[in-house]
């Protein structure tokens, strides 16, 4: 067993015949030691279609584990194994126990399989994952397999702690994770059943970055667009289990994993599915769905625009009359281009561009006043729902909520939507935020509005009658102004309470936006009967007097519903600020986790209402 822990900077770069090491870390800050070259004893091999393998293996010989470099806490953490086996009489068995010792700075048992150190690179991957009877669902998740990047910071001293991309198991679902693409929600995974992974990625930091995951034979992610840190030293790549619960403290059901692994292959960019596809499959997944009816373009305008501009392209003088200007008054994101033909329009030119990322905005300014904003979308790249949602922000208020484009228009095919809002300091702000996959826009114009609407966030409305649950974060029972009693802070982990003094604008209940609960990341675990809930979230910013200081996101069942939250952009400070979202339980419980991004992710108080 090559046991890369086992050996010191100095002594690994002496055993690995030259080769340096970097450290680095996995989710957390914690060192591991790494060959600082693409893994030099595997031998490359042509396959079928004349690509080049970097690994294949079903772990049939007496060493194909052994032979690996292995990150392991005993001799028995990652053994060749015949207990389970999709391909032939063996697989590669992954044991982590919660009293193993710490390797590389958590709790870990994986098998480190490819390192590229360039910026740019291209992949395919196939592997079979078996997941025993005796696997508990835990809330506390687990990475399966991981790409993590070679340092502490890139170019844009941006931290490179996290895994740009990363497959979970939590709370007994499929989860993929991808820094600069959201949180993908996979569905359960079942238990005495191998399941088959492929993955197609272009690693960029730019916009040819691409990113293609199927799941038994279904394509099921599919993003376009950045997908690493912009950084000089590229990747590696390892499977097994990796658990920072046990040590950072999160509470875990459970005190074991055992894992099966086999089949596993990885082709380089001139690979294809067929070439590592698990078991023999050779085929890509059946033809997307038929998508929605076309919807109706966008009418002429009314009057004269006070601005106009083409999303990530050159200035378009449009069939209806419209210049619109080349791309300006943005902030962060990419443009991006295309050739296909658009339906739905005749201005195919300003179509067939966009400007695109997981968080940008537009800061125009315009007279104080009310303005209808006429935006413009397209699908060029995903031929499946689920694939891309996005939201925006106008004035710091939501006013499109998971956006589907495939789902309400199909793919290349023009969608308009029209929202009314009202500029009071001279700047409209517009901010587009993913939640799964990168969002866009591909031109948008904006008309004065006769209509009215007002800046300030709304409050709660009244409940109906079936108010289930409710919960006044970090503080204790409160009966609110809208007559929910809210309980004491219960069925959380992790986290803590904070309170101050501070009156609270835009609510008459001051003494419950007073107090909350915050932290990194922490959860609530509420039990409930099945079905679908309305969750009405309390929000307020107590603390900070400018916007990019916290920065988080919430996840329910797994699926990132509220996404880089920053309540002092679209609240302000000591205001009140609500949001609602809503949430299928399937399992009894609704799982709620709140996860920092900068700063703390907190939550002043939430109830949850049967729809």
């Amino acid at each position: 067993m090559k046991n890369i822990q086992s050996f010191t900077t100095k002594g690994l770069s002496a055993v690995l015949l030259g080769f340096t090491v970097l450290a680095s870390s996995c989710d957390k800050n914690e060192s591991e030691a790494r060959p600082a070259a693409e893994i030099g004893h595997q031998t490359m091999a042509t396959t079928s279609a004349g690509s080049s393998f970097i690994f294949n293996s079903s772990f049939e010989g007496a060493t194909s584990v052994s032979d690996e470099y292995l990150e392991g806490a005993t001799a028995n953490s990652i053994t060749r194994s015949a207990e389970q086996a999709k391909t032939g009489s063996y697989s590669a068995k992954f044991v982590l126990n919660k009293t193993d010792a710490i390797v590389g700075g958590s709790k870990r048992s994986e098998m480190l399989l490819d390192w590229v150190e360039q910026p740019k690179f291209e992949r395919w991957y196939g592997m079979s994952i078996f997941v025993p009877s005796s696997y508990v669902n835990d809330p506390a998740e687990e990475q399966l397999f991981q790409w993590h990047a070679m340092g502490t910071k890139d170019l844009d001293g941006v931290s490179m702690v996290n895994s740009p991309m990363a497959m979970y198991t939590k709370n007994g679902r499929w989860e993929f994770f991808m820094k600069y693409g959201g949180t993908f929600d996979l569905g359960p995974y079942e238990k005495g059943k191998w399941t088959d992974w492929v993955v197609h990625v272009k690693f960029s930091h730019e916009s040819d970055g691409i990113f293609e995951l199927w799941k038994d034979g279904k394509l099921v992610v599919k993003t376009t667009g950045r997908n690493n840190y912009r950084d000089l030293k590229g990747n590696y790549f390892k499977i097994g289990v990796y658990k920072y619960a046990w040590t950072d403290g999160y509470a875990s059901t459970t005190t074991t994993r055992t894992l099966y692994y086999d089949d596993v292959k990885i082709g380089d960019g001139t690979s294809s599915y067929a070439d590592v596809a698990p078991g023999g499959q050779a085929t890509s997944p059946a033809p997307a769905p038929v998508p929605a009816p076309e919807p109706t373009p966008a009418p002429a305008p009314s009057t004269t625009p006070v601005f106009a501009v083409n999303g990530g392209g050159a200035e378009f003088k449009a069939s209806n009359g419209i210049t619109y200007q080349a791309d300006r008054y943005f902030s962060g994101g990419f443009s991006h281009s295309v050739t296909g033909a658009v339906a739905n329009t005749t201005d195919d030119l300003m179509f067939q561009k966009g400007h695109y990322g997981t968080n940008f905005s537009y800061n125009v300014p315009v007279a104080n006043g009310t303005y209808d904003v006429v935006f413009g979308f397209v699908e060029n790249y995903n031929s499946s729902a689920g694939l891309r949602q996005f939201d925006v922000l106008g004035e710091g208020k939501e006013i499109i909520s998971n956006l589907d484009i495939f789902t309400v228009a199909g793919k290349s095919k023009a969608y308009f939507l029209t929202r009314t809002i009202s500029v009071t300091d001279g700047k409209l702000n517009l901010n587009f935020r993913s939640d799964r996959g990168d969002a866009m826009v591909a031109a948008f114009h904006v008309v004065k509005s006769s209509s009215t609407v007002s800046p300030e966030p709304a409050p709660a409305p009244a409940p109906s009658p079936s108010v289930t649950f409710s919960v006044n974060g970090g503080g204790s029972e409160f009966k609110a102004s809208n007559g929910i009693t809210y309980q004491a802070d219960k069925y959380f982990s992790g986290g803590f309470s904070h309170k101050v003094t501070t009156a609270v604008a835009n609510t008459t209940d001051d003494a419950m936006f007073q107090v909350g609960h915050y932290g990194d990341t922490f959860s609530y675990n509420v039990p409930v009967a099945n079905g679908t809930y309305d969750v009405v979230f309390s929000f307020v910013e107590n603390y900070n007097s400018s916007a990019g200081l916290r920065q988080f996101d919430v996840l329910a069942e797994s699926k990132e519903i509220i996404a880089n939250l920053d309540i002092y952009k679209v609240a302000g400070k000591s205001k009140a600020y609500f949001l609602t979202r809503t949430v299928s339980v399937t399992d009894g419980t609704l799982n709620l986790n709140f996860r920092g991004d900068k700063g703390h992710a907190m939550v002043a108080a939430f109830h949850l209402i049967k729809k």
